[in-house]
């Protein structure tokens, strides 16, 4: 049997959300990157399937101080939430 999809579940990969935060700490076991944030409790993630993005994820978080000012990229966020997901993060200046 053919499995049918449903246009409104696509995930539009170009679809893209910026969002500021507050860095508060990090956990990595090697195939996701937890970063949680101020004013959140569940953590925003980075899979390993991100190849690139998430091991610069990694090195910038391992030198991110807590309550420093954050910048972090979503993609597919027709289909998944910024406030899960993202694929970039980087210090703001």
């Amino acid at each position: 049997m053919a499995t049918m999809f449903n246009n409104s579940n696509s995930v539009n990969w170009s679809s893209e959300a910026v969002t500021i935060a507050v860095f508060k700490r990090y956990e990595d076991n090697g195939s996701i990157i937890k970063v949680y944030i101020d004013n959140q409790d569940d953590p925003i993630k980075c899979t390993s399937n991100h190849a690139g993005d998430y091991q610069l994820a990694v090195k910038l978080v391992k030198d991110l101080r807590s309550g420093e000012d954050i910048t972090y990229y979503s993609r597919g966020v027709n289909v998944y939430s910024s406030k899960e997901w993202f694929y970039k993060i980087e210090r703001n200046q």
